[in-house]
């Protein structure tokens, strides 16, 4: 990955914010991957403070369940944390929480939202917390924007940062490649998705060296009837 590329934030909206058109299809090998992803960080950054309001509600159901798994609480690791939508639930209860993001903005926010949690700009390709650190990683709408291969970088990343039995969530959006996508969200410009199979999202998951202990189908948060989601816990 060139040195250019920084990171990639979660990508869900509201129910107003539906309408999607895909543009065209891209192979699985992009040879400037990291134009692309500089272009969909560089819409998030525009976006800032309205996406943050755009998603506020739309928290998935499945942490609550993922909560259950620690009878201790512990450190939770929430990747690309946007406005900390998701960590005000860790943290109303009683996880420690750090946060990471690569939009400065949505970092200022989440720690304006959240603080009683420590919040990061830092570039999840490159995650320079030391081994074993935190209890849990909680991934949501971060994997499906980056190719297979970086995809598989990461979640080794998160294998070396979790203690022992520590546990991972991951949801991605279910579907076949990557496609360019225009929406609401982006006001006119195309970001890329990578759609995951059940198959191979798996695969990825325990070449990691995870076990995969729930895995999940679920309808979009936002009602739109067009998006269905992956959902996975994992114990290393």
């Amino acid at each position: 990955m060139a040195e250019l590329v920084d990171a990639l934030v979660s990508e869900t909206s509201g129910s107003n914010l539906v309408e999607v058109r895909v543009l065209s299809a891209a192979p699985n090998n992009f040879s400037n991957m990291n134009t692309k992803y500089n272009k969909t960080i560089a819409i998030y950054r525009k976006l800032g403070e309205k996406y943050v309001e755009n998603i506020k509600n739309l928290t998935p159901p499945e942490i609550f369940e993922y909560m259950d798994l620690f009878p201790e609480k512990g450190k939770i690791l929430d990747i690309a944390c946007a406005g900390g939508r998701d960590s005000r639930v860790f943290l109303d209860n009683g996880f420690e929480i750090i946060g990471v993001d690569i939009v400065e903005n949505f970092v200022k926010q989440a720690k304006k939202n959240n603080p009683g949690g420590d919040f990061l700009i830092k570039d999840i390709l490159n995650l320079d917390f030391q081994d074993e650190t935190f209890d849990g990683i909680w991934s949501h709408a971060t994997l499906l924007h980056f190719s297979d291969e970086d995809a598989g970088k990461i979640l080794k990343s998160f294998y070396k940062i979790l203690k022992p039995g520590g546990e991972l969530f991951i949801g991605v959006k279910e579907g076949s490649g990557f496609q360019n996508i225009i929406d609401k969200l982006s006001e006119g410009e195309e970001r890329y998705f990578n759609f995951f199979t059940e198959d191979r999202i798996k695969k990825l998951i325990e070449a990691a060296g995870f076990k995969i202990t729930m895995f999940r189908r679920t309808q979009d948060d936002a009602d739109r009837t067009e998006v269905k989601w992956l959902r996975m816990f994992a114990e290393k």
